[in-house]
């Protein structure tokens, strides 16, 4: 009776770790840098301007009170590697959103980058380091392209 208990016990333990550990998606990796820090504040204020306006802001005008709130908008704006302010892509809406993993729209990018990369930020909090052919095959929402 024992090796039975054993075994279930070694089921249901093997139950309870797997969906934990092999999700179907991996998440994003773990950036620490300036960039990408500037990238996650700004999707929080580009959620927090969509919810307030009950819908994606239009414009840099529109975002600015939301960034304002996460420190120097001024600051969080530009890019600590190239210097030159974000790509923002406009009207994304981020909610409730049911894509996952590469589906996700791009609401942010480095304009050049550094070094063939540059941060991208998908949705709302999702910081990548992208190639320029990898930015390229990110979804954008309709209407938008890249500019390169």
């Amino acid at each position: 009776m024992l090796p039975v208990r054993l075994l279930l016990s070694a089921i249901f333990a093997g139950c309870l770790i797997l969906p934990a550990g092999c999700s179907g998606s991996a998440p994003p990796p773990s950036l620490d840098s300036p960039s990408a820090k500037n990238l996650e504040k700004l999707g929080d204020a580009y959620l927090r301007a969509t919810v307030q306006l009950n819908r994606p802001p239009a414009n840099e005008k529109e975002l600015m009170p939301f960034l304002k709130e996460q420190g120097k908008p001024e600051q969080i704006i530009v890019s600590p590697v190239d210097k030159e302010k974000y790509v923002i892509v406009w009207g994304v809406e981020l909610r409730m959103m049911k894509e996952t993993g590469t589906a996700i729209p791009v609401v942010a990018y480095e304009k050049k980058g550094e070094g063939g990369k540059r941060h991208v930020l998908r949705g709302r909090t999702d910081v990548y380091t992208l190639t320029e052919g990898e930015l390229r095959q990110s979804v954008l929402p309709k209407g938008h392209s890249f500019p390169f």
